[in-house]
């Protein structure tokens, strides 16, 4: 399901060079999918199915993740959330179990969850919540990203329970207690104009061995490689590093350490997005396999060196047909309103920061006034 996708390039219908400019954006300016779903399952606490109730009016909050990652100074308001299932619960939270009823909504208990105010849940609907743990509160936390609230239905539900079932992914041969998978997915990628198509892919590398392992994701060194095969034995090896002058030298920031079992998400620069693949693909049946490699060696410091290949995934990248056309033409319109919203809630999510913080100084210069 995750390997096989449906590629279709676009006949001069929507121009993509914002989602390239997104890619190298800060997280916090994105208001849309710079991660993908299964790094926000892979890294949340608790994941359930369940009706919400609002139980406590927007107030400011300063909020920590269970590591330590600032969330930062928002309003939030509270909701109460009726548990009927439980998708992930690695730490035993949800207490309740299945009445086992045919035809009754479970209850499997209640949490409370903090949510800013963008976070609109309606009343009487199932929502898939992908949660984190909070320090120092019971409560726990519901980011603002659409991916993190979805409604209930039968195709999120799968969705999400793939995305968390990581021993399931197609993962390629290990070579030194590494690992690595290129995840695809099973709907076309639209948008661009002339030949070419956008592959969406997720990369992750999994360390299987009882011990930590330390890789280089130094983009000087080009260490993700892809090869595709097409029809009639048409071979692509695209070169995907350019302009690779004035980069800053290797570094220990350019090191990343994964801990026995843990994941990494990576894409070509060694940061936690979702990697794009801007590919020349003709129509027909391709064959896309991604590589990472390594040689380099830190002083003071053990690097894994090697090679790993990702299990092959298929693409198919039909002809269109003007019948096709007209579905691209509509596809883009409803993605340009997406786009469209996402930026407008970005720019609330970026006022609110912005009135926090002038909260914030008006409060301290109060209490310096009142030292004087």
């Amino acid at each position: 399901m995750m390997r096989t996708i449906s590629v279709l390039a676009l006949l001069g219908l929507c121009a993509w060079p914002a989602l390239a400019q997104h890619q190298h954006r800060s997280d916090r300016s994105i208001g849309w999918v710079p991660r993908s779903l299964e790094y926000l399952a892979y890294q949340s606490e608790l994941i359930v199915i369940g009706q919400a109730e609002v139980v406590g009016g927007p107030q400011w909050m300063s909020l920590r993740t269970s590591e330590g990652g600032e969330v930062g100074r928002a309003k939030m308001t509270r909701f109460r959330i009726r548990v009927s299932s439980v998708l992930k619960d690695p730490g035993k939270v949800i207490k309740g179990k299945p009445n086992g009823r045919a035809g009754e909504q479970e209850d499997l208990g209640q949490i409370d969850v903090l949510g800013s105010c963008s976070c609109l849940l309606s009343p009487n609907t199932s929502y898939v919540l992908i949660l984190r743990k909070l320090q120092g509160r019971s409560a726990y936390l519901l980011r603002y990203r659409p991916q993190c609230r979805q409604k209930a239905t039968p195709a999120v539900i799968k969705r999400v329970k793939a995305a968390v079932e990581t021993d399931k992914w197609p993962w390629g041969k290990a070579v030194d207690g590494l690992q690595l998978v290129m995840l695809t997915d099973s709907k076309p990628l639209l948008v661009q104009l002339g030949p070419k198509v956008f592959v969406y892919a997720r990369l992750v590398l999994r360390n299987i061995s009882g011990k930590p392992i330390s890789v280089n994701m130094y983009r000087g060194d080009s260490f993700l490689t892809l090869r595709a095969v097409g029809p009639a034995g048409a071979k692509l090896e695209p070169h995907l590093y350019a302009g690779q002058r004035g980069m800053r030298p290797f570094g220990g920031a350019h090191v990343r350490l994964i801990e026995p079992g843990q994941l990494l998400f990576f894409d070509k620069n060694g940061e936690l997005y979702t990697q794009m693949f801007n590919l020349p693909l003709t129509a027909g049946a391709w064959s896309l396999q991604a590589g990472y490699e390594s040689v380099r060696q830190a002083e003071g410091q053990t690097l894994w060196a090697g090679k790993l290949e990702s299990r092959p995934a298929k693409v198919e990248v039909p002809r269109l047909t003007a019948k096709a056309i007209r579905k691209l033409k509509a596809a883009n319109k409803r993605a340009a309103e997406r786009r469209r919203l996402a930026e407008a809630e970005r720019k609330i999510m970026e006022d609110k920061r912005r009135e926090a913080q002038q909260e914030e100084e008006r409060i301290y210069r109060e209490k310096l006034r009142r030292k004087r």
